[in-house]
């Protein structure tokens, strides 16, 4: 019952703040860009990181995500929550990076182009944990990221971001894909079923790691 209370009080929290920045963006649209990032920025930059995978890189897209906040709320019309809109913008800005990373070294590649095999694959373990729990949950972690990073990203949206399944649609959509009404019900369809099948892989993982 415990758990079930605090997750109503998180929406509540949630919208209680999206209420807030939007009231804030009736007055002035920087003071509620300043509050969306102050909000969602910590979460998104977390995003990233897991996105990414490389802390300076993760750096650089955050950067990006604050700089079009502030361009683009403006002209938000609001169709989805902010939130939402806030990880649409920060999956764009991590592919933005990386292609502009790949210019610098002197690769010209369209973002278009940019697939989840330009991602890294690994990373290495910041420490070694002692305690079995602790133990148990970095090698999750660590199984997690054998995946393929759009399941990857399926996973933190939908469990640790608690994202609704239209949300999640529309932050795996494609830059410059419009999706509403029956398309966006669709892609929500698909998106659930992948999700399904990333967590089944997940499972078998960890079943092989002896972890279930």
């Amino acid at each position: 019952m415990s758990s079930v209370l605090h997750g109503l009080a998180v929406r509540s929290d949630a919208e209680v703040f999206e209420a807030q920045l939007r009231e804030a963006c009736q007055r002035d649209v920087r003071e509620a860009a300043t509050l969306a990032i102050e909000g969602y920025g910590p979460a998104v930059r977390g995003f990233l990181g897991v996105l990414l995978r490389d802390e300076q890189q993760a750096d650089e897209a955050f950067a990006l995500f604050c700089e079009d906040v502030w361009r683009g709320l403006p002209g938000f019309r609001w169709s989805t929550s902010a939130r939402a809109w806030c990880y649409v913008l920060a999956r764009h800005c991590a592919l933005r990076s990386l292609r502009d990373r790949g210019r610098r070294q002197g690769a010209q590649v369209p973002l278009s182009q940019v697939s989840e095999s330009a991602l890294p694959r690994t990373r290495e373990p910041s420490e070694v944990p002692h305690h079995l729990r602790t133990e148990n949950r970095s090698r999750m972690r660590a199984l997690r990221e054998r995946l393929g990073v759009d399941e990857q990203v399926l996973l933190v949206l939908r469990i640790d971001k608690r994202l609704s399944w239209n949300e999640v649609a529309l932050v795996m959509a494609g830059e410059g894909e419009q999706l509403a009404g029956p398309a966006l019900t669709r892609s929500a369809t698909t998106v659930r079923k992948r999700f399904q099948l990333a967590k089944e892989k997940l499972r078998e993982l960890a079943r092989a790691e002896g972890l279930l």
